[in-house]
């Protein structure tokens, strides 16, 4: 039965859909509620635990027929197979398969078919940036006063002496509780790259339509440090297209990521880039909207490099995100948990 198992084990192993659990000990203990703790496990049922495995499967129903195939069931042994109850924003893992186990050989010939196509796309990625910086300007007459850490401040101040300048039109109204989740997570990237970028004439601002004091409080919650400016009282946010008019939350669309959109919200997210000539004028050079905004976030970065990845379902991108002062300990558990009893 020993060799059966063993063999019927790692043919699972090395497909990805079983992984081992530990034997248990004999040993161990109830608690009944607070006070009482007696002998155990199973102490009272005459059965015992003789150990489990965690199987990778899409529902408890390909589970057990993975279990089916134990040979210990022809000598008498029980298997239970139960799933593990996962935090929602694990569920995509539960469900991804491990990839599959191969010879060192036959990595390296994967690992090189692999890199051809990411060096395509560093080539293909180069291209689009020497475009999008070939792309024409328009110069910005209309005058705008934010209110910020020194005052009124103009849209050519917030340069701050250079040529460069880059808004994040971060997600908080006024009277929100909160700044938005996503954009939390690009401003967690800012201030690392600041301290370089800065030096290379590009300055970065925060811009959003809250009161400046609303401003303030949540970002000494979040700790950081680069500039943000209330946008509150002009046209700013509805002329680079993150906030609808009043007409088009009558309408119940707006214009949005160069398209008529259905509103979702009084606050979108995006990026704009402005040029400030030697003679001090203005010109938008650039704007982008929605995913437009993956280009910053390092830490995707780190986990496209995993072979579990991103862990988002399309549609529901950024689910697992979490203000950074909100994470809990991650979870250890995942997949179906497989038991044995004797």
């Amino acid at each position: 039965m020993s060799a059966q198992f063993t063999a019927w084990f790692e043919r699972l192993s090395n497909e990805g859909k079983i992984e081992s659990g530990h034997r248990l000990a004999q040993e161990g203990k109830i608690v009944v509620g607070r006070n009482t703790v007696t002998d155990g496990p199973f102490a009272e049922s005459k059965e015992a635990i003789g150990g489990y495995w965690f199987i990778r499967a899409d529902s408890l129903e390909e589970a057990v027929e993975i279990a089916k195939g134990n040979p210990c069931l022809d000598y008498g042994a029980i298997v239970e197979v139960r799933p593990i109850v996962p935090q929602a924003r694990d569920l995509q893992m539960t469900r991804q398969r491990r990839p599959e186990v191969v010879s060192r050989a036959d990595w390296l010939i994967a690992r090189k078919r692999l890199l051809v196509k990411e060096k395509e796309l560093t080539h293909q990625r180069d291209a689009v940036s020497a475009e999008r910086r070939r792309l024409p300007m328009v110069k910005v007459d209309k005058e705008y006063e934010f209110d910020g850490p020194r005052g009124k401040e103009r849209l050519a101040d917030l340069f701050d002496g250079r040529s460069q300048l880059i808004v994040y039109h971060f997600m908080l109204g006024a009277g929100w509780d909160e700044g938005c989740e996503g954009c939390s997570f690009l401003a967690d990237h800012v201030d690392g790259a600041r301290m370089h970028f800065e030096h290379h004439d590009v300055t970065f601002v925060a811009v959003s339509r809250a009161p400046r004091s609303e401003i303030e409080g949540f970002k000494k919650r979040m700790g950081w440090r680069f500039k943000w400016v209330s946008s509150y009282g002009n046209d700013f946010n509805f002329d680079f297209h993150v906030s609808p008019t009043k007409d088009e939350m009558a309408k119940g669309k707006m214009y949005y990521n160069y398209e008529m959109v259905e509103f979702q919200s009084e606050e979108q997210p995006g990026i704009s880039v402005f040029y400030r000539d030697k003679t001090g004028a203005i010109f938008h050079t650039y704007s982008s909207y929605a995913r437009g905004g993956d280009l910053l976030l390092g830490a995707y970065n780190y986990l496209d490099l995993t072979p579990l990845g991103r862990q988002e379902e399309k549609g529901h991108g950024m689910e697992w995100v979490r203000h950074h002062d909100r994470y809990e300990a991650p979870s250890s558990s995942r997949g179906i948990g497989v038991g044995t009893t004797d």
